[in-house]
């Protein structure tokens, strides 16, 4: 009976231990979203428009982009995952791009239901995500992190 009591327990364990494990690696993929009814973008388009290069698709004006503070995970995972640079190469690109009066970065909001209501709002802009946040219906992923 003992025996069968701590198979019991070291695998109910290992089943807690392996889904904490899935929840904690889905929280560090990001999904790129916007309004359901805005164009799909690729990756490259969607790291131009965050590095504030105009983007045009079918006719489509260019689009405005919004992101976390400068503290928050989330943002920092984006920044590598999908613009492919640190934070601190972020801020000395924006520096340059300000000094020489071109581009505009992207706006800050304060967290993810912030950037939810933007994107709610204003059909055509991008944001990101933490992939276990809820996505609205009126919202569409155009790129997950895990996706390359």
């Amino acid at each position: 009976m003992k025996i069968l009591i701590k198979v019991v327990l070291t695998l109910g364990l290992t089943v807690i231990v392996r889904n904490a494990i899935a929840v904690d690696l889905a929280s560090n993929e990001i999904h790129v979203v916007t309004s359901a009814s805005s164009v799909d973008l690729t990756l490259k388009q969607i790291k131009k428009i965050y590095l504030g290069m105009n983007v045009s698709r079918s006719g489509a004006s260019s689009q405005l982009s919004v992101t976390l503070p400068s503290h928050h995970q989330i943002r920092h995972l984006f920044n590598v995952k999908i613009i492919g640079l640190s934070e601190a190469r972020i801020n000395t690109f924006w520096a340059q791009m300000r000094f020489s009066g071109r581009g505009k970065p992207a706006i800050e909001l304060q967290d993810q239901q912030a950037i939810i209501e933007y994107l709610i709002s204003n059909p055509g802009s991008i944001g990101y995500l933490s992939a276990i946040t809820p996505i609205p219906t009126r919202l569409k992923i155009i790129y997950a992190s895990n996706d390359h």
